[in-house]
């Protein structure tokens, strides 16, 4: 699947910190204006032989592609998300607006940050994470008062009705699905209404469990899948009535763990979930904020700038 993703090139042919050395003589290798290593002879490390190509992705150091961050840029639609992104687009934080805009479209490699514009992108980062908290919001806690979702309301105010806390796919037809009709009739989906749990079935949304408190059971190799998605069979509870609701879920995940693809077998499941209001922080608003952080400071520590580049059209060189 192709996605927009931002890197920051590692200096480790610069630190001599490379874990084998390169098939070619050191004297043959430049950096393009990335940071990235290449071949002298190249035009671009698109053109690398595949003997370098292959070091460098593979062999040359502890980093995938010599690329010391590597991530899924989530920050395209900044300027959507609540009051935080209201606040930078104002102008009061110029330098972190100029590196989400910069953010906001790309397919060949861009530069979204030099290193001088991410160490001032950090400043305007700290300055607006002291603002004030306003408001709150609903989050989920573990039985020690562990943080187990990120907060729930971190796009709105929080409102009345039934919120999600995991997906369920509607298409419910068995060509889709890689479980058999029973187990399919079996699937719950994990809420909130206020400051109450609620279970309800799917897809006719019928409430079937609600509580202060859940206590839940999970069986991480008991699962069905749609498409790349997993469900697993969980056991949950109202510890205060003793009444419980047996289906298949994603169930309360520690940090929402990975559902894909087998990954709730390593997941870990909450045993006892609350959930209560706090306030609300900026970086609830714009959660992106808080991966956004360590790629500022990749570039500032290396003197490499922040590039962005769509998979779909592009491997992060220059074309």
């Amino acid at each position: 699947m192709s996605e927009h993703w931002v890197y920051v090139a590692c200096n480790c042919f610069r630190d001599s910190l490379l874990r084998s050395e390169p098939p070619v003589p050191r004297s043959g290798i430049v950096f393009d204006k990335y940071g990235n290593v290449m071949e002298k002879r190249s035009r671009t490390p698109e053109d690398d032989s595949e003997r370098f190509y292959d070091w460098r992705v593979e062999q040359a150091c502890s980093h995938d592609h010599m690329r010391l961050v590597n991530e899924i840029w989530w920050t395209r639609d900044w300027r959507d998300n609540g009051e935080a992104g209201r606040t930078i687009a104002s102008g009061s934080f110029p330098y972190l607006e100029a590196v989400l805009d910069n953010g906001e479209s790309f397919d060949a490699a861009t530069v979204l940050a030099t290193p001088e514009l991410a160490e001032l992108a950090i400043r305007d980062l700290d300055g607006l994470l002291q603002l004030v908290p306003h408001g709150t919001t609903r989050t989920v806690f573990d039985n020690g008062g562990n943080v187990a979702i990120r907060p729930v309301d971190y796009a709105q105010l929080p409102g009345p009705g039934f919120k999600p806390l995991n997906d369920v796919y509607e298409n419910r037809e068995p060509d889709h699905w890689d479980a058999p009709p029973e187990k399919l009739r079996q699937l719950v989906e994990i809420g909130l209404d206020g400051l109450e749990f609620v279970v309800r079935d799917h897809p006719e949304h019928r409430e079937l469990l609600r509580a202060k408190q859940l206590r839940q059971v999970a069986e991480p190799t008991d699962t069905i899948r749609w498409s790349i998605w997993d469900y697993v069979k969980v056991v949950l509870t109202d510890p205060g009535t003793g009444n419980s609701v047996t289906g298949y879920s994603q169930g309360i995940r520690q940090g929402g763990d990975d559902a894909i693809l087998g990954q709730l077998v390593n997941a870990t499941f909450v045993e006892m979930a609350a959930v209560d209001e706090v306030p609300r922080m900026w970086t609830d608003d714009l959660w992106p904020l808080q991966f956004i952080r360590p790629l500022l400071e990749a570039s500032a520590s290396t003197g490499n700038p922040l590039v962005g580049y769509y998979s779909g059209s592009s491997l992060g060189y220059e074309q």
